[in-house]
């Protein structure tokens, strides 16, 4: 049989290739090819970092690269989270190395998406009180570059969620008065621009059938 996950702990630990049940905070599937024994596989590698991995909101593996999302306090309502976007070549599995780590001051990373060469990263801005789509390239893995940042509401309680398909993105957020549901033309990475917003009966979290 074959095991093949990646897995950040809470206290910012990120293992590859670890058993099949972790009691951490993301557990995806890194489609790895690890050979092992199911009834007890072991970690192969791991990597700690107590400040950019630290309380960690979301990972996404592709092919040889982990994405990390993880923020300085422990509460998404703190005026002075400092938020962590990082990514880790996973091709090494015994020893992952951090390629290159973006940082947002006041901000939460509240989600993000990948697709072709750009990062779509969600935030919440506490101390601005909105919700910002950032654009970041990330072509070159050793060095992030903004693209653009656009603010979509300040109208909100936080964000919640992002996903997209093909030309779209498509974002959750929670407003005073139930969940609002963002579209975005992302065409033009450089230029993402609101094609509707409006209230919508929609959980917090979104997943679409294209790219996530």
């Amino acid at each position: 049989g074959y095991v093949s996950t990646t897995n950040i702990m809470a206290d910012g630990t990120l293992q590859v290739d670890g058993a099949a049940t972790f009691t951490a905070d993301v557990t995806v599937n890194s489609m790895l090819d690890v050979p092992g024994n199911v009834s007890g596989p072991v970690a192969k590698g791991s990597l700690t970092d107590s400040t950019n991995f630290a309380n960690p909101s979301e990972m996404k593996v592709i092919g040889d690269y982990a994405y990390i999302a993880g923020r300085s306090g422990n509460s998404y309502e703190a005026t002075d989270n400092t938020s962590y976007f990082s990514i880790v070549d996973v091709s090494d599995k015994v020893n992952p190395t951090v390629k290159t780590t973006k940082s947002f001051a006041n901000d939460d990373i509240r989600g993000f998406a990948i697709q072709n060469n750009f990062a779509y990263i969600l935030n919440d801005d506490h101390d601005a009180g909105d919700v910002s789509l950032t654009v970041l390239d990330i072509a070159n893995k050793s060095s992030i570059q903004t693209v653009t940042t656009t603010v979509l509401t300040s109208s909100i309680i936080r964000a919640n969620d992002i996903s997209i398909y093909g030309d779209y993105a498509y974002i959750v957020n929670s407003t005073a008065i139930g969940k609002e549901l963002v579209v975005l033309n992302i065409s033009a990475p450089n230029n993402p621009t609101v094609v509707s917003l409006g209230s919508a009966d929609v959980p917090n979290d979104i997943y679409t059938t294209g790219v996530l």
